[in-house]
């Protein structure tokens, strides 16, 4: 069943969103301005040369600010990345484990890469200013030390030995159920860190949690086998699903022993896969190709290869990409990041790896400033860019770029092999949409710029495929607690200051739906009523419908588990800071898994 995380604004291009409410908060009376990006990623060829156009610069009216990442390795882009899995996290179980993955993964950077410790102390002591690279350099500075690292990865740990239930599971929150599609993702991620041979302080805790959630993934595989023979149908048949794929490929991580039990269910469903490939998607194609050379079965993977290889479009400008890869944007991100997997199996003969030079390329330029799409797109894609990287992150080796008619001083990138810069927006002109990179390396060269740019906030609700989801705004007019004085807000009223709001978000789906996620990103002036959930997270029932509330500033998050075919009307309560006209700035809408 599809994952959705259901938001309610439209953009006109892939945009992050980067809302400070006490920014808005200078400004009272005017229209919500939202920040949005446009990114941009241009390849060069090992020792080539090539002009390119930002035709963005001037489309975009009036942007702010321009930012730009220049490497030879596409793994410095790693970094932003851990980053935002670091700071991105809602307090589900997924996204504790992200945190952790994160956190390990930065800790083998550091260890693995000469140099690349003392470059990012320097860059953490940088003196604080206003100054975009400097305030870059120091978070990531920050985030990358070792002590922080360390700290935060004891909290991680401590986290998701709680949450783990008695029969292995995780819920998605604290106090949900058990959740197989869970628990089979941290498994997953666990059997990464451990493929990528990062182990740490914590690998025998997480070895540990990851046994006993196989049991629990076992005996659910072994319980849809017997449900399976227990209604008579033909299981000759094709009875593969999405959930034995992804078990599959998890458990092709592990060298964990199977009980007896579950022994004959296990090779029904690796037949199952075996034979039913062709009509399964192409992430789960690729998940395959994992899976079965893990298990040494060489003429399956092989052949579920070839079916792929054969279906790739090589395209100068946007790298090697699939037809049939059609999903939403995370996941043609998942489907990518997962056939660099299977590509760097392939790798030999030497024409695979340009293929995953390609891959890559496109992988590169789905990317929205330091993350892509979802925090599960960029764990994937992480994952995917950290496999055999044999190229030094510190090297003087660094591409020439002209600007305009500037020839940019890349000399600052030298030794880190990795060079960041921005722009104030009066400091932009118009010949600066012509770029031209001059790579003397042995290696690609990525150049990354992202155009920073606000647009007027629209509070339009809009339809995720079988999801309607709208929002209406109460106000209470006499006497506190009496449901008799709520009345509807209007445009045009003002509101006067500690003026309680009610928040109703009505939730209706035209087939049941799973991981459901609801971002309110909250009303402008107004601040949330003080409750438990500001800072833990709340399990709520509304109308007959479970969910997890967190309130975090003036925004609001809600965790549906899963949502039945019934109209919903959730709730939660506001209050007005000071008297001035009330702004909704409204929904948001994207896919989360």
């Amino acid at each position: 069943m599809r994952k959705i995380f259901v938001l309610c604004i439209v953009f006109i291009c892939i945009a992050r969103i980067n809302i400070s409410a006490q920014d808005l908060l200078k400004e009272p009376d005017l229209i919500q301005q939202i920040q949005d990006i446009r990114s941009s990623v241009f390849y060069v060829k090992p020792n080539d040369s090539k002009s390119f156009r930002l035709d963005d610069l001037h489309k975009i009216k009036k942007p702010f600010r321009v930012t730009m990442e220049l490497t030879s390795n596409p793994a410095w882009y790693i970094i932003p990345a851990l980053s935002y899995l670091i700071d991105n996290q809602n307090q589900s179980t997924v996204e504790i484990f992200n945190g952790y993955f994160a956190n390990s993964v930065a800790l083998y950077l550091l260890n693995k890469e000469v140099g690349l410790d003392s470059l990012l102390k320097k860059w953490e002591n940088e003196p604080v200013s206003d100054n975009p690279e400097n305030e870059m350099h120091r978070k990531i500075g920050k985030m990358m030390d070792t002590v922080e690292i360390n700290n935060r990865m004891a909290d991680e740990i401590a986290k998701l030995q709680l949450a783990q239930l008695p029969d292995g599971s995780w819920p998605w929150f604290k106090e949900m159920k058990s959740n197989r599609y869970i628990t089979q993702l941290i498994c997953t991620g666990i059997g990464r860190l451990f493929d990528m041979h990062i182990y740490d302080n914590y690998s025998d805790k997480l070895n540990d949690m990851g046994v006993k959630a196989f049991k629990y993934c076992d005996n659910a595989m072994t319980h849809d086998y017997n449900a399976l023979v227990a209604s008579k149908v033909n299981i000759d048949e094709n009875h593969l699903t999405s959930d034995i794929i992804t078990y599959l490929y998890a458990r092709t991580f592990w060298n964990v022993p199977i009980d007896f039990p579950c022994e004959k269910a296990l090779y029904y469903w690796q037949e199952q896969a075996w034979n039913n490939y062709q009509n399964r998607t192409l992430a789960e194609k690729a998940m395959l190709v994992s899976a079965f050379y893990r298990q040494g079965e060489d003429s399956v993977y092989i052949k579920i290869f070839r079916s792929i290889d054969k279906q790739a479009i090589h395209d100068d400008d946007k790298g090697v990409y699939w037809k049939e890869n059609s999903g939403d944007e995370a996941e043609k991100i998942q489907a990518q990041s997962l056939l660099i997997e299977a590509y760097n199996i392939m790798r030999y003969p030497t024409p695979e790896y340009h293929t995953t030079e390609g891959i890559k390329k496109w992988l590169m330029a789905q990317r929205i400033s330091d993350h892509w799409t979802t925090d599960l797109a960029t764990t994937d894609a992480v994952f995917a860019l950290n496999q055999n990287n044999y190229i030094a992150f510190m090297t003087d080796k660094i591409p020439a770029i002209r600007i305009g008619s500037v020839q940019f001083d890349s000399s600052a990138g030298k030794r880190a092999g990795y060079l960041f810069h921005s722009w104030n927006g009066n400091e932009l002109k118009p010949e600066m949409e012509n770029i031209n990179i001059n790579n003397t390396t042995d290696y690609p060269a990525w150049c990354d710029i992202n155009i920073l740019y606000k647009q007027k906030g629209q509070n339009v609700t809009t339809n995720v495929k079988g999801l309607k989801v709208t929002k209406q705004v109460y106000y209470l007019s006499g006497k506190p607690y009496k449901i008799s004085h709520w009345k509807r807000w209007s445009r045009s009223q003002k509101l006067a200051a500690n003026r309680a709001l009610q928040i109703s978000i009505i939730v209706k789906a035209d087939k049941e739906m799973d991981h459901v996620h609801i971002n309110d990103l909250g009303e402008l002036n107004c601040a949330p009523a003080p409750s438990k959930e500001q800072t833990t997270g709340l399990l709520k029932t509304d109308d007959g419908l479970d969910y997890e509330l967190v309130v975090k500033n003036n925004t609001v998050d809600l965790y549906i588990e899963h949502l039945d075919t019934k109209k919903h009307t959730l709730y939660s309560t506001f209050y007005v800071n000071k008297p001035v006209n009330f702004q909704d700035i409204g929904l948001k809408t994207e896919v989360l898994y």
